[in-house]
């Protein structure tokens, strides 16, 4: 038997999007029917007006609540895999992301994904927009991400994404030498002919990106990166843009082997996934307004990597 429940979620909208697909987007836990009926419904209002056409065109910084009846049923499901919070509290929380992680459920990866992670861990975060989850790190990429528990806190974490008042801190080791810190600024878009890519592109989002030297070696270099934007894959293909392909991104870059340096030849063919690493988060706590910060050391994979290098790479 199933049992109704009262919910209450706000919304920020950063796009020019139909209503019900942004709700889908948002809320990948409940079904397109179940949006669509809470818009036919009048449970669903944009900047305090009811609405009920589902294809109304919403704009950037729109902002949607809804207080709607939910039957106690997702489609995603709650699986006991083990989450690493570093810290939390009554309103959010901060966890750090093994490599091989999946954020989101989708297409070929329908389970066993940090959303159903914390669907068992934290059963009320089901009648929140995607379990919670404020913004995601690609598979392979390690590190720090913030998680709402109500939805208050999840509408201020966003809208201090929007804002870019969400500050991000990444580490990565990158093919060849850089001189000096620079900015890439360059709109990234959908790539023309593969869909699972990303690409420079004139049409596209703007994407700006900033890097600052934290180690040299003879064939590499680490980076410290600051995100001023945070689109799929940016950090990763603005590297590549500039000639320098993240060491083990299979996808932006080619293993590229060295002359005369069988130990690092070996580390790169062992390499099977970007050395990326999500180090720093900060933001305003969406109660106290306090600035809160997080950092997280890389793991072993990157330190066995940075250990390797300084050992044959060195100057």
């Amino acid at each position: 038997m199933t049992k109704n429940k009262e919910i209450s979620l706000n919304l920020y909208c950063d796009q020019s999007i139909r209503l019900d697909q942004f709700i889908c987007q948002q809320c990948t836990q409940f079904s397109r029917a179940q949006i669509q009926d809470w818009i036919k419904n009048g449970q669903v209002l944009v900047n305090e007006q009811k609405i009920v056409k589902c294809s109304l065109k919403l704009k950037a910084d729109d902002v949607i609540f809804i207080n709607a009846s939910l039957k106690t049923y997702t489609e995603d499901q709650p699986e006991n895999i083990p989450i690493n919070p570093i810290f939390e509290d009554d309103v959010f929380l901060v966890i750090n992301k093994p490599k091989n992680m999946i954020v989101h459920p989708g297409a070929g990866n329908p389970s066993n994904t940090l959303l159903n992670a914390l669907l068992h861990h934290y059963p009320e975060n089901k009648n929140l927009p995607r379990a919670g989850i404020v913004h995601r790190l690609d598979k392979d990429t390690s590190g720090l991400m913030v998680i709402a528990k109500t939805s208050d806190a999840y509408l201020s974490l966003t809208q201090q994404l929007k804002s870019h008042h969400v500050s991000r801190i990444y580490e990565c080791i990158c093919y060849g030498q850089i001189l000096q810190r620079g900015s890439i600024n360059q709109n990234i878009g959908r790539h023309p002919s593969h869909r699972t890519k990303m690409g420079i592109r004139e049409d596209g989002k703007s994407a700006i990106t900033h890097y600052e030297i934290t180690g040299r070696y003879k064939h590499f270099t680490k980076l410290k990166i600051t995100l001023e934007t945070g689109r799929t894959h940016q950090i990763r293909v603005h590297l590549s843009s500039i000639k320098h392909p993240i060491l083990g991104d299979g996808t932006y870059g080619q293993k590229k082997l060295i002359k005369n340096a069988p130990e690092i030849n070996n580390l790169i063919q062992s390499v099977h996934s970007q050395l990326l690493h999500a180090t720093e988060l900060s933001f305003d706590h969406p109660v106290t307004g306090e600035v809160v910060h997080f950092r997280s050391p890389s793991d072993e994979y990157f330190s066995h990597v940075i250990a390797t290098l300084e050992t044959f790479d060195s100057f």
